[in-house]
């Protein structure tokens, strides 16, 4: 439980994309550790100093009776609370970026579903009896519905 705590958020793995994920996978490794930790593991308290000689800000943690002290919870907390306001943005940005696109698809859905590809004869499509024709309106439904349900 110690090695996780200490651990530095500042490492960043090849197959992480974000810091959503990178927070997720953190969370994850830590709920694993301490499923398999004895109960009483869980509920040690630690006096908290950090070791201002080691430049990578390594933590003492003593072990204490004081209620002021810290579980591995909080100091695991206290020590990724950049990480979750990096998380926080980075899932701003993403949903950002993600409903720009949306509007690019549906404003081409929209246009795609007012043009019939071919031509009208009589007022109806030339390619309406073919199957390809449907396979289009669906699809193009489908993007249309899609896009709306992302951008809203």
């Amino acid at each position: 439980m110690a090695a996780v705590v200490e651990w530095s958020p500042g490492y960043v793995p090849a197959d992480v994309s974000g810091a959503a994920f990178l927070m997720q996978r953190e969370l994850q490794w830590f709920e694993v550790l301490e499923d398999k930790s004895p109960p009483l593991i869980k509920s040690l308290k630690f006096e908290v100093k950090e070791d201002k000689s080691s430049p990578s800000k390594s933590l003492e943690l003593k072990e204490t009776k004081q209620r002021s002290g810290k579980t591995y919870w909080g100091v695991f907390v206290e020590q990724r609370k950049d990480l979750v306001k990096e998380a926080g943005q980075w899932m701003k940005d993403t949903s950002s970026s993600c409903s720009v696109i949306s509007t690019l698809i549906f404003t081409v859905a929209f246009a795609a579903a007012f043009t019939v590809p071919g031509s009208n004869d009589r007022g109806n499509p030339v390619f309406q009896k073919g199957d390809s024709f449907l396979v289009f309106t669906v699809a193009n439904a489908l993007s249309l519905f899609s896009s709306v349900t992302a951008t809203s």
